[in-house]
């Protein structure tokens, strides 16, 4: 039964339709420590889904039929009030809730404002839990790794992968006691709260496991840490895309340091220069404007990669090679008849490299991969020597690439496409989502901040709603 009542809260966050309002002190549970805190707009997220009442009746009977399946007529009860009103249940819907995860993700946990603890109590005791309590809180252990507890402010469920329940428990009073620092009382979380969009994140690189933290660690400049080096990421589901936008947090002088050298590596801007090589459909495309003498410099200093790349025996120069590039570079794939095409262009100050590669010419001829120097810019290619009649010039972003720092794209329908030639099992799937999605952007307008756009071909109806349409229809439920 106790999987039971974890279903009903998912049940009910599905179907909350109220205002957001009050206080927010139960976010005070969030300890300072985290490596990753996401906030969730429910109500928001809900209008964007834009389910027709139909849509929304039908929802309620088919999850409400799967939830009930093996309670008792008491229980069933109680299930149809709160699927009536959601704030029957006691949770507050109203408010954002919260995810929450502690370095390496060891522990993590699901946070809600309680409104009404008398309610949540009847909701429990109605599902015969057998809840103790200590503090003023209700818990208790569905697994031997998770703790749900709540109290007159808060609900919170609780996993960990590196202990047990008992420990993880101990954890989660000291959180709700208030013992520690808070999470609400930093800078982060007013960043986090401020940030638009329905969904918000803040994290810091020691998220990651400890074995890809040791490997990340020893890669750093001296005096930077995994936990000080953390993004603010935004996402907005808007009418035809998802938006996704990431602003860099400097948090130390030794990370600002850091990013002020990777700054140099930058060379100026992306423009139009390379377009006309790359055919319209072009699955991916990639273009940034380098300084590769900053870049082999930045690399050097790498304590993990500079030894590499100074190390006896290499096949070619790589500092010849990367100090070479002075200028946009421009990488792109594509598809002729089911055969996967590239070609890759840079502006170099220098043909000096091209001795290293001739050693290796044989190897590209196998290949049919030609490169060159022309015009001072380098081409490595397996491409048509003919430059295609509808160009890169013609696709949807093509005006939004000039002037970034960065700027890649992805084609979804020619990915599409190249996936249902591949493997004709995928192609039904396949073309569902290159009749729906249209394309993916990426881009750095400054060294600070950069956006995703996912682009659909509808362009007038929330992206989340169609995304919705689109699962109903591959499951046959239109």
């Amino acid at each position: 039964m106790k999987t039971k009542v974890l279903s009903v809260i998912g049940v009910v966050m599905m179907l909350v339709f109220a205002a957001c309002s009050g206080e927010k002190d139960y976010v005070n549970v969030i300890p300072a420590d985290v490596s990753l805190v996401a906030s969730f707009d429910l109500e928001q997220l809900v209008e964007n889904c834009e389910l027709s009442e139909a849509d929304y009746d039908k929802l309620k009977s088919e999850v409400g039929k799967a939830v009930k399946d093996g309670m008792d007529a008491r229980q069933t009860a109680v299930i149809d009030r709160i699927m009536a009103d959601p704030l029957e249940s006691g949770v507050d819907f109203r408010k954002k809730a919260y995810m929450f995860a502690m370095p390496e993700a060891k522990e993590a946990a699901f946070l809600f404002s309680v409104s009404d603890k008398d309610k949540l109590d009847a909701l429990m005791d109605a599902m015969d839990e057998t809840l103790e309590e200590a503090d003023g809180c209700r818990y208790m252990m569905p697994g031997e790794k998770s703790v749900m507890i709540y109290n007159e402010s808060v609900l919170l469920f609780a996993g960990t992968t590196a202990g047990t329940a008992e420990a993880l428990k101990q954890k989660v009073f000291g959180w709700i006691s208030g013992k520690g620092a808070s999470y609400a009382a930093t800078g982060e979380f007013r960043k986090l709260e401020a940030a638009e969009g329905e969904i918000a994140i803040v994290t810091s690189l020691d998220i990651m496991p400890q074995e890809y933290k040791m490997v990340g660690a020893m890669s750093l400049p001296q005096g930077v840490e995994l936990k000080d080096i953390k993004n603010l990421v935004s996402l907005c589901f808007e009418k035809g895309e998802l938006v996704m936008d990431i602003e860099a947090l400097y948090l130390t002088d030794a990370v600002r340091n850091m990013a002020e050298d990777q700054k140099k590596v930058y060379g100026g801007k992306v423009t139009d220069k390379f377009f006309g090589k790359f055919p319209a459909d072009a699955m991916v495309w990639l273009g940034l404007n380098m300084n590769g003498k900053e870049l082999y410099t930045y690399l050097l200093n790498n304590p993990v990669v500079g030894p590499q790349l100074q190390q006896a025996g290499m096949p070619v120069d790589a500092g010849k090679i990367m100090s070479a590039i002075d200028g946009e570079i421009a990488f792109g794939m594509w598809e002729e008849q089911g055969e996967p095409l590239f070609s890759f262009y840079a502006e170099v100050n220098n043909d000096d490299f091209l001795s290293d590669l001739d050693a290796f010419k044989f190897l590209f001829d196998k290949q049919h991969i030609r490169f060159g120097i022309e015009d001072n810019v380098f081409y490595l290619t397996n491409g048509r020597e003919e430059e295609p009649e509808k160009t890169l010039a013609d696709a949807a972003w093509a005006e939004e690439a000039e002037g970034k720092q960065v700027f890649g794209a992805m084609n979804i329908r020619s990915y599409a496409a190249l996936m249902s030639g591949l493997s004709p099992n995928s192609a039904a799937v396949a073309t569902a989502v290159a009749d729906a999605f249209d394309y993916v952007m990426m881009y750095g307008d400054d060294y600070d901040r950069s956006r995703l756009v996912l682009a659909m071909k509808d362009k007038d109806t929330n992206v989340l709603k169609q995304w919705i349409d689109l699962a109903k229809k591959m499951n046959g439920l239109n």
